[in-house]
């Protein structure tokens, strides 16, 4: 029998994986509610950013709802605390795109918007931007 130890993410994490109750402390993978390795390394990521930026003295980020890890991160902190459950990376996560489509269709928009607005959100937090990225294409 395996058996995942797992907080209860709602009661005690923030969108930004820091512990509400204490500040500068964070969670990612199991131990915050995600079930998956990428689901893990991407919650490691947010965490590990964030704990950085606090002692940049940055604020903290939240990626957008429509990217899958924004929409995880986003479930962890605002699921129902009782009865709450560990979460892996579905398209139920993020809002759904509007249009009559097929089923293949809407993933491939839903997946299109998702990774556009995370890219737009990723070169936001550098330091020049997208032209920072342009510079180094050139």
């Amino acid at each position: 029998m395996h058996r995942n130890t797992y907080l209860n993410a709602p009661r005690l994490l923030r969108e930004t994986l820091e512990f509400k109750e204490a500040e500068g402390l964070y969670a990612a993978g199991v131990l915050a509610g995600v079930e998956g390795y990428l689901e893990s390394a991407a919650t490691g990521f947010l965490a590990g950013l964030n704990a950085a930026r606090k002692v940049l003295g940055l604020p903290p980020v939240v990626p957008p709802e429509e990217s899958m890890l924004g929409g995880l991160v986003r479930y962890l902190a605002t699921a129902n605390p009782e009865g709450f459950q560990p979460m892996y990376a579905n398209w139920g996560l993020v809002p759904p795109v509007e249009g009559r489509m097929g089923k293949k269709e809407k993933r491939q928009a839903m997946y299109r918007r998702g990774l556009e607005a995370f890219s737009e959100w990723l070169f936001s937090l550098m330091p020049l931007g997208r032209a920072s990225l342009a510079q180094t294409e050139a």
